[in-house]
């Protein structure tokens, strides 16, 4: 599998992109996305929908 960095900064929709990865104290982990979209691209329900992008990495939760 890709890593998510890698397929979503060639994503023409986004400008900017940042991953960050977060333990939690029992055990979990939660990897944040955070993105900057293309000038010209809003958020529709589109964007939002996607439940998987270019590459095959799921997006378990867009905003």
């Amino acid at each position: 599998m890709p890593d998510i960095h890698d397929v979503v900064e060639h994503l023409p929709e986004f400008a900017e992109a940042l991953v960050i990865g977060a333990e939690e104290p029992d055990g979990g982990y939660w990897m944040l996305l955070f993105v900057v979209l293309a000038d010209g691209v809003g958020l529709d329900d589109s964007l939002r929908d996607r439940r998987r992008w270019r590459g095959g990495t799921p997006s378990a939760d867009v905003r």
